[in-house]
Parts: C-alpha cells; structure tokens; sequence
C-alpha cells in the first residue's frame, strides 16, 4: 500500500481564493482482491495532514493485520445474487439450493435487498423479520412463523460469513442478531403395541413396509424411500443407510443423506427382518404380474410396478391409511421419534442412539429428546423412593417382631471382611 497525503488550500492560498475548512484528501492504492489487481482510491474530509497521516498509518495496519475491507456500493441483493451463484449452486445439494433460492428471492430480496452490504446493521435485520412476523405470506394473508425467520436469519449467517471471509464486509452483522424463539414442536409418539398393532392392520398394504422402517428402525422419510435391496443384509440383519429419496425443483431424485453422520449401518430387530423377507417376495410377484413394464429400480419401498413413491405421497398414503385402519395418524416422522424414545427407555446409552438416528452429534439428540431423558430421570427417583419406602416398611415390621435387627443385618463372630473381587 502506498499513499500521498495533499492540500487543496495550498493553491488557493496562493491564488487568493477562500480556504476550506477540510482541505486535506489522500490517494492511495491497494491490491483488489476480486480483481487481482492494485485499485487507486481517493479519501476527501480531513482538517490536517496529521489527521490525513493517522488515517494512513491506520489503514497500513489493518492490511498488514488482514483485516483491510476495501469500500464497495455493492448492494445485498447484488451480493446474495453473487454468493447463490458462485458457492450454493456449486457446493449445496440440491435441495438446500431450492430453500436458499425461495429465502433469498421471495422474501430477503424484496425486503432488504436494496441495502449497501458494507453498511447492513443488525437493526436492519431484526426490523426485516418483525415485518416477515407481521405480514410476511406470499398469499398476503398473515405473518410467517418463527421458524421460517430461523431458516431466513440461517441463510443471512451463511452468506454474511463467506462476506466477511472474502474481505468483503468488516463483521458479520447477523451475529449480532437473535432471531425470534421457536416454540419446541411435541411430537406424537406410539408405543411399541401400538405399533404392533398397526402394522398388523396395514399388512399387505404399500404404506406397511415405510411405516415398519420408520417406526422399528428410526429412518427418516428420504432414507426409507430411498433404501435398495443391495443395502438390506438378512444374514447380518442389518440396513446400510447411504442415499435418500427427495423432491427438488428439478424432480424427484436420488441424494446423500444429509450428513457424513446419517451414513451408518444400523441392527435390524427380527419383526422388521421378517417385513422385509416377506416384502422381496411379493415384488418377485409383482415382477412376473407386470414383466417388461414393471419398473426396476431395485427399491424396497416402491409402488406395485416398482416405480418410486415420492416423499410428500407416502405422507398421505400414510395417514389416508391409518384412518381407514381406525388409528389417530401422528406425524410420519414421529415414527421416527417413537423408535429413538424407546430406545432411550429401554436404556440404551444416549450416544448409541444418537449413531442409530445418524444425528450429527449427542447434543442433538440430547436437545430433542431432553423431555424423554427428564421423564427417566424422574422415574428413576421415583424407583429409588419406592426401595427407601419397602425398606423401611420392612424394617419396622422386623423391629416389631424383634428389637434387634439381626433379621436384617445378622451378627456374626465370623471374619466378615471380604475381597472386592468377589462383586467385579
């Protein structure tokens, strides 16, 4: 970085002409990161050349510190625009592209696009999702929900942060922002005999084989769309979980699970084991019935000509189904739920499940189901009180009977030290 510091008033002294107030402007140049190339700047507004220099020295150390922003008009709108391009399009999937592209364009756009990205403040974003509360539906009829602001104020983070790494803003404002609080969703969740009970009453039908992954293997609706048959091992009883089934702007496809985490081989208990034997061999039928026009796409949850069932259909198969089945349909995804909260009553360490479910770490599986580990928690009290309660029951009863309490603790004049071994 060079610089030269310059006087306006110098000349007009000499030509007689009124002096400014704030004669003192400097030029100098830096290296442009976006262009790759040295970028001459003018900075006006300065009383004296010590104010001119301090500016100077200051601006040295901020690149020396890499911390330097060059000034820029560009707008956040133009910005967004930039990064979907450039890094979403490129490194999402592609229905996180779809949530990203609908966020920034339906509704941060129209509402603060129009801002300078370098003078964004924290205020303009806490006044842009009391707006979308207020009335912020595509349909004009209402505000949004808080969890759409979370999706919106997510999507401001993301792109605000590569912002500040590229130089390109000095902080990342969104980080000053905390977003609307979103009302924790209970979820339904059935019992193991309930889910007995209805899979016995849905046997045969096309929502059978997706309710059974579900709810006795916690997969998640993708996953259980998604599964093929060279992922089902009988012999090991067990699922290798590594593609998804989901609906995008550009159709209904294939896909990675959501996380390196949600990759993961899970035990098959015998009643799911069974399901499934019994599943290959009624597509084996259902093979011969339409010979060359059955579509083969080697899925274990499929239509009877083995064309996919997409996500938001198996939905409503489900809970048209149920109905007719005379059960109370809950979420399709609170299958999911049902299987993870029993499992953690069956006592299955916290960190087991959480690799069961494929989450990416056990803080979130402990933060869904902190309702569950608090309950357990409670009974477990509940049990310790119950032991207290015979135990002293017994005892008064035993000291009636006796007034020493050699029933309960017997005398010996026997050595009674004994080795610690003996209880390991």
């Amino acid at each position: 970085m060079d610089g030269q510091i310059y006087d306006l008033n110098k000349k007009r002294k000499e030509q007689g002409l009124p002096l400014l107030e704030k004669p003192i402007y400097i030029i100098y140049r830096v290296y442009d990161a976006e262009s790759g190339k040295y970028k001459q700047t003018t900075k006006r507004g300065f009383k004296t050349k010590k104010e001119a220099d301090k500016f100077l020295r200051n601006l040295h150390q901020s690149i020396e510190n890499n911390t330097y922003v060059q000034a820029s008009s560009m707008t956040l709108g133009e910005y967004l625009l930039e990064w979907y391009e450039n890094y979403v399009k490129v490194n999402c999937k592609q229905q996180t592209i779809d949530g990203y592209y609908r966020n920034i364009k339906n509704h941060i756009i129209p509402g603060i696009g129009h801002l300078k990205l370098q003078k964004l403040t924290a205020m303009d974003i806490e006044r842009f999702y009391r707006q979308r509360l207020e009335g912020g539906r595509m349909d004009g009829k209402g505000g949004l929900s808080a969890k759409s602001i979370m999706y919106f104020h997510r999507n401001l983070s993301e792109a605000l942060k590569h912002a500040r790494l590229k130089k390109i803003i000095p902080h990342n404002v969104a980080d000053d922002v905390i977003p609307p609080r979103v009302k924790q969703f209970k979820s339904g969740v059935y019992d193991y005999p309930t889910i007995l009970n209805i899979l016995d009453k849905i046997k045969g039908y096309v929502v059978e084989v997706p309710f059974a992954l579900a709810a006795l293997a916690g997969l998640r609706r993708g996953e259980v769309l998604g599964l093929t048959w060279e992922h089902v091992n009988f012999e090991k009883k067990t699922l290798n979980i590594c593609k998804t089934l989901e609906r995008t702007s550009k159709g209904t496809n294939f896909s990675t699970p959501k996380s390196e985490e949600s990759i993961r081989v899970i035990p098959m208990p015998e009643e799911l084991c069974n399901i499934l034997k019994r599943q290959k061999l009624i597509q084996q039928v259902h093979k011969e019935k339409y010979g060359p026009e059955y579509k083969d796409n080697n899925l274990v949850c499929c239509y009877e000509n083995g064309e996919f069932i997409k996500p938001p259909n198996i939905s409503k198969l489900y809970h048209n189904r149920l109905r007719l089945s005379g059960f109370t349909p809950i979420r399709f995804h609170d299958l999911r739920h049902s299987y993870a909260t029993y499992m953690i009553r069956l006592g299955i360490p916290l960190n087991v499940v959480s690799k069961l479910l494929g989450h990416k770490s056990v803080s979130v599986t402990a933060d869904i189901y902190v309702h569950v580990v608090k309950e357990m928690k409670l009974d477990a009290i509940d049990a310790q009180n119950k032991i207290f309660e015979e135990f002293r029951k017994n005892k008064k009863v035993t000291t009636e009977n006796d007034s020493s309490d050699s029933k309960l603790f017997p005398q010996s004049n026997a050595d009674t030290s004994f080795s610690v071994t003996q209880y390991q």
